[in-house]
């Protein structure tokens, strides 16, 4: 009788010993626990998973252009922000997020970027003067043809071809459309393009 009710104080020890090991070591901490994908809520994280291969960060330059660039925040409403993101841009190589479209973020991972990104704007600033349209009807085509004429052919080439530097009408990997050639001409990269003074995207 006595063995028996060792063997259940025994028991009962044991049980409370692992119902209590909380406290042991080699516990991982909530933070290093394993999440879902679409548990992840946080900007920054969600921004340096997805977005800075391209677009960079504060401290280092993307081969696009910087979500923190003073002008394109000034320029870009959220709702337009957050639909490239989600939806990506045709023609480009810039992708959709959203699961909709196959990406592999939900909608309101996407709100936190679009937010993310937008809440960088009024940490910058640029003059009403100095903002180009984000869209405007085409332009007059022979005025833009007397346009590249000044300010582009002598890198670009005559016909657009190329010359000291690449093509402006065929560039494999990355097509251009009027966006990406009104963002390159506007919004450019200084130690490559010299900014020009605003002139409406031509087309024929």
């Amino acid at each position: 009788m006595q063995q028996r009710i060792l063997n259940w104080c025994l028991l009962f020890a044991g049980l409370t010993a692992l119902s209590a090991c909380d406290w042991m070591p080699g516990k991982p901490k909530e933070e290093d626990r394993w999440r879902p994908p679409e548990a992840n809520k946080d900007f920054a994280d969600l921004y340096s998973t997805n977005c800075v291969a391209c677009h960079g960060n504060q401290k280092s330059p993307g081969p696009s252009i910087a979500m923190n660039n003073p002008v394109y925040l000034s320029i870009v409403p959220k709702e337009v922000l957050r639909k490239v993101i989600a939806e990506g841009v045709p023609g480009t190589m810039m992708p959709g997020y959203s699961a909709a479209v196959g990406g592999l973020l939900t909608d309101e991972q996407i709100n936190i970027i679009a937010d993310g990104i937008h809440n960088w704007a009024p940490k910058q600033s640029a003059a009403e003067s100095d903002r180009p349209p984000y869209a405007g009807p085409p332009g007059d085509a022979q005025r833009g043809t007397a346009v590249y004429a000044q300010n582009c052919a002598q890198c670009h080439g005559n016909e657009g071809t190329g010359g000291k530097a690449g093509s402006v009408i065929s560039w494999a990997g990355c097509p251009r459309t009027a966006q990406v050639l009104l963002q390159a001409s506007q919004l450019p990269r200084q130690r490559l393009l010299p900014a020009r003074k605003r002139q409406t995207p031509t087309s024929k």
